[in-house]
């Protein structure tokens, strides 16, 4: 799937072109939202590495990390990436799990 596949156009846009120039020899695959995203992950599918955004619909960023690392014993790399300005959640996503 390709990071085209996002719902907000301007986010897939950012994606693609980040996407492009740093990661041309991996797969992308994008969901609408960390809910969705951590079912991909447990229908089986093992990413080389996640990247989530502290503020996702339905399931935020820190509910994807702990919920994650909760239910794989072993985890890709998480990357977290966020506006969030507040100390107190960047902390707890980091203690969860995220680079």
């Amino acid at each position: 799937m390709n990071p085209d596949s996002c719902q907000d156009p301007l986010s897939s846009l950012f994606m693609q072109r980040f996407y492009q120039n740093y990661f041309k020899d991996f797969e992308i695959v994008c969901k609408e939202n960390g809910r969705e995203g951590l079912q991909w992950l447990m229908d089986g599918n093992i990413p080389d590495g996640i990247m989530v955004d502290y503020s996702m619909p339905v399931m935020n960023g820190f509910d994807f990390i702990a919920s994650y690392t909760a239910f794989f014993e072993h985890h890709a790399p998480i990357i977290m990436v966020s506006g969030e300005e507040d100390n107190d959640a960047i902390i707890s996503c980091l203690t969860a799990g995220a680079q």
